[in-house]
């Protein structure tokens, strides 16, 4: 399975509130603990890896502390770095999340804010064509932090193409034409409105009377020919394919402690299913499930293959068909 995109380190920073800052009315975190996750693209790599595939992961990373500390999370977790480019000019993404008392405090980003240089984009797009020679499968994490430009995008899905093999990207931004022939896009709600409102000015209303999911997913599709799974939060997720009805899949009900991360758990399971050969709607149906298991944890987590054979046998469909996949 080759993942191509933005990879950064989660940290998550856990202690204790006790009082308050006498400089501020600010509370004063007596740190007792810190945890590392491959974040982005790397952390749709771990979940690949988690559920017994194989991630290629192509992106490019700072030469710096946190850098080697993703690169050590990923070695870890049996996820191959040899694809990922040292950039001296640039910082490895880091999202650092301070929790106390089961409670969100604050998050600190770290970030590059510039342009790949033309040598970087080149570099990129031509490892992520030749790796697709030894995929099954292609997921584009684009997080807008600069890999997934429009070259690196067209280079994997051409090659893809090719191949005859999917590609699924989870998208940023409201131009999907950097997407087009991609297999499926697996935008968020607001995601999707953004989307739609670039070719519809309509969507750029902020009164939502009126406008139907439906309404967006076909403004989108008729400019970017592709499946559309677009995912909606407690209401679940609302599959769009060419020639068929929309099929709504609904949220497991359970009590929701991190949404980080979810999306990422929902391509990777979903990419990993049409490679299997499920059909999309299946396959989307299992990408809800892990969702599901992944929002009961603290930060980007990953889905094991017990905890997702769990999940199936519980749920009303197909249970016997999809646990065969995994």
């Amino acid at each position: 399975m080759l993942i191509v995109g933005d990879v950064m380190l989660d940290e998550h920073i856990l202690g204790d509130v006790r009082r308050l800052s006498p400089e501020a009315p600010v509370p004063i975190v007596e740190i007792q603990s810190r945890r590392y996750h491959p974040g982005g693209a790397a952390n749709v790599a771990a979940n690949i890896n988690c559920l017994h595939g194989s991630a290629l992961l192509v992106g490019i990373v700072g030469a710096d502390a946190a850098g080697s500390r993703l690169t050590e999370e990923l070695a870890s977790r049996g996820v191959s770095t040899h694809d990922l480019i040292p950039a001296m000019d640039r910082r490895t993404t880091t999202k650092s999340r301070v929790m106390a008392g089961g409670q969100h405090i604050v998050r600190f980003d770290e970030e590059c804010q510039i342009d790949l240089s033309a040598e970087q984009e080149e570099l990129l797009a031509t490892r992520a064509a030749r790796s697709v020679e030894a995929a099954d499968a292609c997921i584009i994490s684009d997080y807008a932090k600069g890999v997934a430009t429009p070259r690196v995008c067209h280079a994997v899905i051409s090659a893809a193409c090719a191949k005859g093999i999917p590609v699924v990207v989870d998208p940023k931004g409201a131009d999907y034409s950097k997407y087009m022939d991609a297999t499926v896009i697996t935008p968020n709600l607001k995601e999707a409105r953004a989307a739609a409102g670039t070719y519809d000015n309509r969507f750029h209303n902020r009164d939502d009377s009126g406008i139907l999911i439906e309404d967006i997913a076909a403004t989108i599709m008729k400019q970017c020919p592709t499946s559309l799974l677009i995912t909606r939060g407690a209401q679940g997720m609302t599959l769009f394919e060419r020639g068929a009805p929309p099929v709504t899949i609904r949220a497991r009900t359970r009590q929701v402690y991190d949404v980080t991360g979810a999306g990422d758990t929902v391509v990777a399971t979903l990419a990993l299913g049409l490679a299997a050969g499920l059909p999309m709607a299946q396959a989307a149906r299992l990408g809800n499930l892990a969702a599901g298991i992944v929002v009961g944890e603290l930060g980007a987590s990953t889905v094991s293959i017990e905890a997702l054979q769990h999940a199936i046998a519980e749920d009303s469909w197909s249970a016997r068909e999809a646990a065969t996949t995994f």
